[in-house]
Parts: structure tokens; sequence; C-alpha cells
């Protein structure tokens, strides 16, 4: 099948463009579908004695890692289910899918929370410091601890004065 480009132009490449990205979309969604039931099922291995991986990257001549980066997708879209229907319906792209996986990561989501662990003793122990060692400036003071003028003297309240807890909201 060939594409007659030269008799396209304007809104029409552009209208082909969109539209040979859908189909893209929608071939990606069922190739991944296969390849992903076929992985589950082993079929490759019990057949003939391959992983998939190893099966499809012989058969089709292509890398392995590009194989796994189709499993990595078919198993993604198995543990988010609602991407698989956004894939085949061309809301998303693989490209989606791939950023899901990698954020989705088990190793990732741990290291992050140790990051965001280590970040929050950083900032607990920064705060420690920072009441221990210096006076409260206005500045870094939340609004209910600064210095608040005199609403009958016009004149401010003596320095270092803190109500007890901070004011209650009321609706």
């Amino acid at each position: 099948m060939k594409l007659a480009l030269d008799s396209l132009e304007g809104q029409h490449l552009m209208d082909a463009t969109l539209a040979l990205e859908g189909l893209q979309r929608c071939l990606d969604a069922h190739k991944t579908a296969v390849i992903g039931r076929l992985d589950t099922n082993d079929t490759t291995y019990r057949e003939v004695g391959l992983a998939t991986k190893t099966w499809k990257a012989n058969r089709c001549h292509v890398p392995p890692g590009s194989v796994a980066r189709e499993l990595m997708v078919a198993r993604t879209l198995t543990r988010f289910e609602g991407f698989a229907g956004a894939l085949a319906a061309g809301q998303i792209s693989v490209e989606h899918v791939v950023a899901l996986a990698n954020a989705s990561n088990p190793r990732v989501i741990d290291m992050l929370i140790v990051e965001i662990q280590d970040s929050l003793d950083r900032v607990r122990v920064t705060q420690q410091v920072q009441r221990t060692t210096s006076p409260t400036s206005a500045a870094s003071s939340p609004c209910w601890m600064r210095t608040a003028p005199s609403q009958t003297t016009g004149t401010t309240t003596p320095p270092g004065w803190r109500p007890t807890a901070p004011p209650t909201c009321t609706s």
C-alpha cells in the first residue's frame, strides 16, 4: 500500500499525520496485548524452548532491548488496566505507558520514599536549629506569631510577644 504524498498539502497532510498516529496507537494496543498474553502464558517457552523476548527478537530480527520494552509496556498495561483502554482509544501513546512504567517501578518508588524522608528529616533538623539558636524574626515566623499592632494605642506590642496558639478559623 502506497500513500500518495505528492497529492497531499496543508491541512490534508496534517489530517494524514493525525490519522496515522491514531492507527499506530491502536496497533500498539493490540500488539502489546498479544505479546503480553504470549509472555504471560509462557507459550514460546513451551513451544520452542525460548523466552518471549528471545523468540521475538530472533524471529523479527529486532534488538532484544526493543522486545524488552514491548514486554514492559504490556506488563504495565496489565497493572494499570485503564491505560490499556486509553491506548486502544488513541488517547495516549506507548510513550505515555513507558513513562508510567518508569515512574511506577518499585525501585524508583522506594528510592523516592527514602529521598523524601531524608529531605523531611533535614527540614526538621533545620527548623529545630533555627528555633533554638536564633530569635524569631517577623519575616520567618508564621503570620499568627508575628508582632501585632495594638488596636487601642496604635503602637506595636512588646518584642517577643506571641499568642499561645494559632487563631482558629470559624466559618
